[in-house]
Parts: structure tokens; C-alpha cells; sequence
């Protein structure tokens, strides 16, 4: 199945002004074999606290790379997020669809 290794926590500084981007996941793979060939998505879904501080959802491209930009009037804020890696292929008949992490 389709694997990525998770990068850290961090923290935002509140009220930036330009969008910030950050390596979080690294060794991404659709997996082996006839695997391979599918396509990759990273989802992001908010789990807890409350996002306001932040224009858009964060997302994560195929790269790695977390993106995010946070209102320049934000003073603070806390949410955690979800980050699931999924491939298009399904998970018949025994893979795994989706890597949260």
C-alpha cells in the first residue's frame, strides 16, 4: 500500500504575512509492484481546536511540503490536524487504501 514517513509538529507564528511552507512527510510511495502506478493525494482534515487563524485549510503536496498561511490579524490559535495519504486504487482485495499519519 501507499506509505509516507511523517514529519514533526511545529508551530505557527500567528499574523505572517506571506504563505508558509514546510517539509513534513518524506519517502512517499503508491508501493510496490502494480501499485505503483496509481496517483496519490494528501488529505487534511481538522481534528481539533479551531482553524480561524488560518485563511484555507493547510494542504500537503505530493512532495512533502505542508503548505498554510495564517490572517495577518491572527494573534493566536490552536488546531490540530488529520493528514491522510491516499491512493486511488481501493483497498481490494487486501491493500490498504489510505495512510493516516
Amino acid at each position: 500500500g501507499d506509505d509516507a514517513s511523517r514529519g514533526k509538529a511545529f508551530t505557527l507564528v500567528a499574523g505572517g504575512s506571506q504563505p508558509q511552507a514546510e517539509p513534513f512527510a518524506a519517502n512517499i510511495s503508491a508501493g510496490p509492484g502494480i501499485e505503483g502506478g496509481q496517483s496519490l493525494t494528501f488529505r487534511v482534515e481538522l481534528v481539533s481546536g479551531n482553524a480561524s487563524f488560518l485563511t484555507a485549510p493547510p494542504s500537503v503536496a505530493l512532495d512533502g511540503t505542508l503548505t498554510f498561511d495564517t490572517h495577518p490579524e491572527a494573534t493566536q490559535g490552536f488546531a490540530e490536524f488529520a493528514v491522510t495519504l491516499q491512493d486511488d486504487g481501493g483497498a481490494a482485495p487486501c491493500g490498504r487504501g489510505a495512510q493516516r499519519r
